[in-house]
């Protein structure tokens, strides 16, 4: 299943409240907290389980892909305009390109959208308070370069 069809099957489920969606998980944890992310972030491995989406309840959500040293960050964002898909990295230079590793294969960023699994903690947590991207991030847009339909 498509990642964007689970994603609309869980808002289905429950409006209200946010979902934690991986691999490995055998159901998705329905309002999870802080601690709960941390620790599923901590468990991503290259091999499997490498995959981990919080989905707020706006459909909006951040996934997470590698393993928890080196991991890429992609948010889908849905506004009253479009929907899109972007990369978060941090502010200032982009630096060189490199390959997180994960179960579904090579996924090429700069080193700036590379994230441990501490560093993530914060960005989910965040999200988790807002429901939308911190402001201090960069986000380049992939859409085109995705199916999003």
């Amino acid at each position: 299943m498509r990642i964007i069809d689970r994603i609309h099957q869980l808002l289905a489920q429950d409006e209200g409240s946010f979902h934690l969606e991986g691999e490995g998980l055998d159901q998705p944890i329905v309002a999870p907290k802080s601690e709960v992310i941390a620790r599923e972030l901590a468990r991503l491995r290259s091999s499997g389980p490498s995959f981990l989406a919080l989905v707020a309840p706006n459909g909006n959500y951040l996934q997470a892909a590698g393993n928890a040293k080196r991991m890429t960050i992609e948010a889908h964002v849905i506004s009253p305009k479009r929907t899109i898909q972007v990369v978060l990295g941090r502010r200032g230079s982009p630096g060189a390109a490199t390959t997180i590793d994960s179960s579904f294969g090579g996924i090429v960023v700069c080193a700036s959208e590379v994230w441990s699994a501490f560093g993530a903690t914060d960005l989910f947590a965040a999200f988790l308070a807002t429901a939308s991207i911190p402001a201090n991030l960069t986000q380049r847009d992939i859409t085109a370069e995705i199916a999003l339909s």
